[in-house]
């Protein structure tokens, strides 16, 4: 049994497998998904660009050569590409796709979405645990240092 997402009364699995795939609500779903999807890609792809100009200002400005560490502005720039411009592009891609389900309406491409979206997860996943791994380490130098 399942449930039907607009009222409180149980299908049975019979009323399910007679629905069409490319129903109206579903699509309805995925674009509003593939909107969003559009939307924090751009915020993404919008931050790094952001910070790239920064640091592109800052060194016009100030000069390489009076910056505290510019290894140190590059590394944080390519943590900002790391950690915004790679899973902006897999919520770009996952968007695409998306589209490409929307237009077609063949359910041989859903197997693609979800890649896409579970590659998205994925990357997520990874970046929350380099960024947990980074905060840990600063804490651990920073006590070590305190009880030297």
């Amino acid at each position: 049994m399942d449930f039907d997402a607009t009222s409180d009364s149980p299908r049975s699995s019979s009323q399910l497998s007679a629905e069409p795939f490319a129903s109206q609500r579903i699509m309805r779903l995925l674009a509003t998904a593939q909107a969003w999807c559009y939307v924090l890609a751009y915020v993404g792809f919008g931050y790094v660009a952001l910070s790239a100009l920064r640091l592109g200002i800052t060194v016009a400005v100030i000069g390489a050569e009076a910056i505290v560490s510019p290894a140190l502005m590059l590394i944080g720039l390519l943590m900002a590409l790391v950690l915004y411009g790679v899973p902006s592009w897999m919520l770009f891609r996952y968007a695409q796709r998306i589209g490409r389900l929307r237009q077609s309406g063949d359910p041989g491409l859903l197997p693609g979405v979800f890649a896409a979206q579970r590659q998205f997860w994925i990357a997520i996943g990874l970046a929350l645990a380099v960024v947990v791994a980074g905060v840990i380490c600063v804490i651990g130098v920073d006590v070590s240092q305190m009880t030297m």
